[in-house]
């Protein structure tokens, strides 16, 4: 009588399946981490400004001061009306259509 079948499990066996789930996990993890700092590294790098700019001192100020807009229900209007731009439509509530296009 054979108790071992075919499919009975060895510690040889057991030892390879660990060390492969182990390798596979920690490959995902190794990638995973390797994407998450490259990815974060460009993003940091892209909003920094370059470390030999000179800096820059202004005489006058550059900040346009705008009051806010005074919304109501009736300043949305039709979707219809608005200028269709690609798949956008695009209006401005205080008239300036032609600034917004430009934009």
């Amino acid at each position: 009588m054979n108790l071992r079948s075919a499919r009975s499990v060895s510690s040889e066996n057991m030892r390879r399946r660990i060390m492969s789930t182990v390798w596979v996990w920690g490959g995902a993890l190794a990638l995973a981490s390797a994407l998450f700092v490259a990815c974060g590294d460009s993003a940091r790098r892209a909003s920094a400004p370059p470390a030999t700019a000179p800096p820059t001192t202004s005489t006058t100020p550059t900040t346009l001061v705008v009051d806010d807009a005074e919304l109501s229900a009736a300043s949305f209007g039709n979707i219809n009306l608005m200028t269709p731009v690609g798949d956008h439509f695009v209006d401005n509530v205080r008239g300036h259509l032609a600034q917004a296009l430009a934009y």
